[in-house]
This record gives structure tokens, sequence and C-alpha cells, in this order.
């Protein structure tokens, strides 16, 4: 089950994260970390735009379920909460992402000054929101609410 997890959590961020291109050298293409042709960067730019409106469609999906639309918070992807600003809200985050089975969408913290949100997706379109609270010094899971939402496909996923 580890390796599952393990595996979808690095599936999912280089997707989510879109730095990195693979492909099969058995098909003649090549894989690279930073484009060096004006080829490789059409192809970055692709994969960056894909997943840019996947992260889009999932997050309003996620929204409109929990009613969060308009509202006046701040996103953080997983990427950031290495930053010294977030490191109040590492550990209950990865609370959540060790928890993820195969197939889900990494989560995003939502906050503003009083409230912070956990949003994530669920591999069969659930969508989970655990509401955050500060005790004492830490932010801690208060609750954790569950709505059916929509099952969403990557732009890039039916291509080889």
């Amino acid at each position: 089950m580890g390796k599952g997890i393990f595996a979808a959590v690095a599936v999912m961020l280089a997707l989510l994260i879109g730095s990195s291109v693979y492909a099969d050298p058995e098909k003649g293409s090549r894989s690279f970390e930073v484009p060096t042709t004006p080829e490789e960067q059409q192809i970055k730019e692709k994969i960056d735009q894909a997943n840019n409106e996947f992260r889009q469609k999932v997050l309003d999906d996620i929204k409109k379920s929990f009613s969060l639309q308009g509202s006046d918070f701040k996103e953080a992807r997983s990427e950031l909460l290495n930053d010294q600003n977030f490191k109040e809200f590492r550990w209950v985050y990865m609370e959540v992402v060790k928890n993820q089975e195969e197939g889900d969408i990494m989560p995003v913290l939502y906050y503003n000054q009083n409230q912070a949100y956990i949003l994530e997706k669920k591999s069969d379109g659930t969508n989970v929101m655990y509401t955050l609270k500060k005790d004492s010094s830490e932010w801690v899971i208060a609750d954790k609410k569950v709505s059916p939402g929509a099952q969403i496909e990557h732009p890039l996923s039916d291509q080889s």
C-alpha cells in the first residue's frame, strides 16, 4: 500500500507541476527536464496548459460542491508548503496526503486570516473538504465533509 501511495503522489506531482516530460525512447521520442529546443518548449507549454486547465476544473468542481465560489481565500499547492510561510500547515496537510489512495488528486490548501480548508478530489470523483482550526499553536482538522463530484479527465489522458 505504501508503494501505491508513493507512486500515485509521484505521478500526480509530475502531472500537476508539469516541469518534466517523459516519453518512450523506442518510439523515437526523448525525455527532458528543462526544454532545450523549440520543440521541447512547445511540448512543455502544451503540458503546462493542460495541467492548468485540469487543475482549474478540479478546483472549480470542489468549490462548487462546498459553495466556496467567490470566497476571499488564497490557494497554496503542495510545492508551496515547503515555504516557511506555510510551515504551520505542513503537518496537517501531510496527514491528508498520506491517507490518499492511488488515483487521488493532490489536495490544495485554501486559507485566509481566520480559516483554512484542505480540498481534495478522490479518484472516483468524490470531493472532500477538511475544515481546519487553530488549536493553540497548530492547525488541526476540525471537520471533514464529503460530497459527490464530477470525474474530470486530464486533457492529455487520451493521447499517447
